[in-house]
């Protein structure tokens, strides 16, 4: 059989795949630019990229959210400033009514005194 010291060659029982079929309990690893990596490492790094897409998926759609909500309200406003500019009209309106009015009811009193003065010139009763 095989030694010890030959079935684990590198640290941490990791093999080259050349040296798989001899090991008798080995982590496959994988040569990327010189160096050793392996599938624990790959596995952390893809569960780490999933989580900041995620997270940039999350983030989109809170921002559009706050989009959505900013749309909203200057929709808002913009609906309440128009019907505020509208009541104020129908407000001068009422305004300018009342005035005429109060001229109409100024000229009728003083019609009614000046009948109630020629009644009571020509000697009937009030």
């Amino acid at each position: 059989m095989y030694s010890a010291s030959r079935a684990h060659p590198h640290p941490r029982g990791l093999v080259t795949p050349g040296e798989f079929h001899r090991a008798t309990s080995a982590r496959p690893v994988v040569r990327v630019g010189g160096s050793y990596l392996d599938a624990g490492t790959t596995l952390l790094g893809s569960l780490v990229a999933c989580a900041g897409v995620l997270g940039a998926a999350v983030v989109a759609y809170l921002g559009k959210r706050g989009e959505n909500a900013l749309n909203g309200f200057s929709s808002l406003t913009d609906k309440l400033q128009s019907e505020r500019d509208r009541l104020e009209r129908q407000v001068a309106e009422r305004d300018s009514r009342i005035v005429e009015l109060s001229t109409l009811h100024a000229a009728d009193q003083s019609e009614i005194a000046r009948l109630r003065l020629d009644v009571h010139r020509l000697g009937g009763a009030p």
